[in-house]
């Protein structure tokens, strides 16, 4: 009894010195991402937060089957969530409240085709990934 109670006990001190190093979190942030016709859809969660003592750190969670996800905040920190799917797009949040469930629905975006070229040569370029975005646009 006495090795288990001794054990225990230094689990829970390695546990609150980690969490003493790492800084605790403030709140759970719970949520569903629905696709343009509000049906659950899998997808990316990025939370990015800085507590303003230095670099940015990023926390990822997936949605499951029913679009559901949790992520935890970091206390006393300034965050952004980044919420994306495949063939829909981004969506960027400054501080949503953790105190209540966030449901967000992507939407569609449009498709855009073309020949991606070498200005110099004017040949082609295999392999190559384009991103659009609109610079006017809101979160």
């Amino acid at each position: 009894m006495r090795s288990r109670r001794g054990g225990q006990l230094l689990t829970a001190a390695v546990l609150a010195l980690l969490a003493a190093a790492t800084g605790s979190d403030a709140a759970t942030l719970h949520g569903r991402v629905e696709d343009p016709d509000g049906k659950p859809r899998v997808s990316t969660v990025r939370l990015l937060a800085n507590a303003g003592n230095g670099p940015a750190t990023p926390r990822v969670s997936v949605t499951d089957d029913e679009g559901a996800f949790e992520i935890s905040v970091p206390d006393g920190a300034s965050f952004s969530v980044r919420i994306e799917s495949d063939g829909l797009l981004p969506v960027v949040l400054e501080a949503p409240p953790a105190d209540r469930l966030l449901v967000q629905r992507l939407q569609a975006g449009t498709t855009l085709e073309g020949l991606v070229v070498d200005r110099r040569g004017g040949e082609g370029i295999g392999d190559a990934t384009v991103r659009v975005c609109d610079r006017e646009a809101t979160p």
